[in-house]
């Protein structure tokens, strides 16, 4: 092409270039300008209202997104084609714009630059230069950059300097408008209270309890206003607090099994969250009793089940197994102030054994490491003494012989008998005769006779009787 055409391409590249210039201007105004406008209407939505964190959420998610949506189309992408990363308007879109400020020049430049792309051979390469060179003439008077005028912008930027204008009066007439809603939003996952008109206090000197006990929330209302119903909102539910006296309100829930989160309120305004957390309480879930009697009463060993009223023999071993939760030691303590400590073992099972030789009421005390010890089970032990064994003899002489003499005897015990004997004592010296018995049988009938000529004794002193053992 003629060296006209190739100043003309320039003169559309200088404008273009500076087309791009006041896009950018203009898309970064607009950027602000819309920017903060919805920044300070949210800011003063939520300092009246006090959004809830779902709302505040989109807020700040969306104020990004469209910010940022906002910069790359009016900002980014023109600077972007300012610098051909991105394909920018080409010469035929720019002439379209250039003649539409220049009305002069028509359809000229649209021609010069349809005229330079023909190729065909039919037309005379001569001719069509003359032809291009002619219009570039006729329109080389105009200064094309002049097609953008950046006085334009005023409108733009008399709006952005009320938005200025409006948000810095804001700002110094109320710094909360801006400081606290931004806050609020900026942090959308912590819940905000909007203050009221009262306070809520709560009376509560200790926020623990046991677990499955019931708890009494006291709160007092402080302020000009005072509300006529107060809530204790619990789970997502709200229930109506007793009011106690004055300004004080109360509530009472009958048993605390989990961590209880919670906030007063007047269905209008609530308060900040408070928590009630529970004390793990140690409790016996079941347990056992392994009795083994002495030997001398030849019981079987016994086990029972959740018993704790016994009545066992003189001398019985009782041994105690018990599981529960929450339970950190247990220990035994009974009427004669003794005291017997629970051995734990890898299941958490607590081992408590004992020998008893008398009546004893016994006490079962448990506890952990947060709590006091408790009494749990409260029982007594009936201890059965071991009896005399009784003996009556009826003893009868032989009429014929009279050293000899016949024994008629009733033996009785509790468990049963480990011997009989006849003890006779001649000259202090002592001898004895065992009878046979049947050892398990409580209550019998024995005989028994004794011929006293047998001791070969002329004279001295006799004396006889007869011992049973249990």
């Amino acid at each position: 092409m003629t060296k006209d055409f190739n100043i003309l391409v320039k003169k559309i590249n200088a404008f273009r270039n500076r087309y791009y210039a006041y896009k950018i201007t203009e898309g970064l105004f607009i950027t602000l300008f819309l920017l903060l406008t919805i920044f300070t209407l949210f800011s003063i939505l939520e300092y009246f209202i006090y959004l809830n964190s779902e709302v505040r959420k989109v807020i700040f998610y969306g104020f990004i997104l469209f910010g940022s949506l906002l910069t790359i189309q009016y900002v980014i992408i023109p600077f972007l084609k300012l610098l051909h990363i991105v394909r920018p308007v080409d010469i035929k879109e720019s002439s379209g714009f250039i003649q539409n400020h220049f009305a002069d020049i028509k359809d000229k430049l649209l021609n010069i630059i349809e005229l330079s792309e023909i190729n065909e051979p039919a037309y005379s390469i001569d001719i069509l230069k003359a032809s291009i060179d002619q219009k570039i003439r006729d329109i080389s008077v105009f200064d094309f950059r002049n097609a953008v005028q950046f006085k334009n912008l005023k409108i733009v930027i008399f709006y952005f300097l009320i938005s200025i204008l409006v948000s810095v009066s804001l700002f110094f007439a109320n710094s909360s408008f801006y400081t606290e809603p931004v806050k609020r939003i900026v942090h959308y996952r912590e819940e905000f209270i909007k203050p009221a008109p009262f306070n809520f206090y709560l009376s509560n000197k200790t926020m623990v309890v046991k677990k499955g006990e019931p708890f009494i929330v006291k709160t007092e209302c402080r302020g000009d206003e005072i509300p006529q119903n107060v809530y204790i909102n619990i789970g997502g539910n709200n229930y109506l607090m007793k009011r106690s006296s004055g300004n004080n309100f109360s509530y009472e829930i009958p048993s605390v099994i989990n961590n209880i989160d919670f906030y007063f309120t007047d269905l209008n305004y609530k308060s900040d969250f408070f928590s009630l957390k529970i004390l793990p309480a140690p409790g016996i879930n079941q347990f056992e009793v392994k009795v083994r009697p002495p030997a001398y009463t030849g019981l079987p060993d016994k086990i029972f089940n959740n018993v704790g009223d016994l009545q066992v023999p003189s001398g019985t071993e009782i041994e105690w197994i018990f599981k529960g939760t929450d339970i950190d030691s247990l220990c035994i303590t009974f009427s004669d102030s003794t005291v017997a400590g629970a051995l734990k073992d890898a299941n958490g099972n607590f081992t408590v054994s004992g020998r008893f030789l008398k009546n004893t009421d016994y006490n079962v005390i448990i506890d952990n490491f947060r709590t006091d010890p408790e009494l749990a089970l409260s029982s007594a032990i009936d201890v059965i003494p071991d009896l005399y064994p009784e003996i009556k003899v009826v003893m009868v002489q032989d009429s014929i012989k009279l050293t000899r003499f016949f024994f008629k005897g009733i033996i009785g015990d509790d468990y049963g008998f480990a011997s009989l004997d006849y003890h006779f004592n001649f000259n202090n010296a002592d001898s004895s005769v065992t009878i046979p018995v049947i050892k398990s049988l409580k209550d019998q009938d024995f005989y028994f006779s004794f011929d006293f000529s047998e001791l070969n004794a002329n004279s001295g002193s006799i004396s006889h009787y007869f011992k049973v053992t249990d």
